[in-house]
């Protein structure tokens, strides 16, 4: 039987209870701020990603007057 702390098992780790920076999907948010870092001097980015990307907190965290997401739903 699996531990509550094997990550490999949705099941029974306790993923609400991680922070962001923990769960894998944080690639997601990491990827945005690091293009978002490659790209400082452009006037406008828009960052393209498919649904793995709608994370509630990367549309907290990288938005901004500059930057813009799009999440492919479907």
């Amino acid at each position: 039987m699996a531990s509550k702390e094997d990550k490999s098992n949705n099941a029974t780790r306790i993923y609400k209870q991680q922070s962001i920076q923990e769960k894998e999907s944080y690639k997601w948010i990491k990827a945005s701020e690091n293009a978002k870092a490659l790209l400082s001097e452009a006037s406008s980015i828009t960052i393209i990603e498919d649904r793995e990307g709608d994370i509630y907190d990367q549309f907290c965290i990288v938005p901004d007057e500059r930057t813009h997401l799009i999440i492919r739903s479907s």
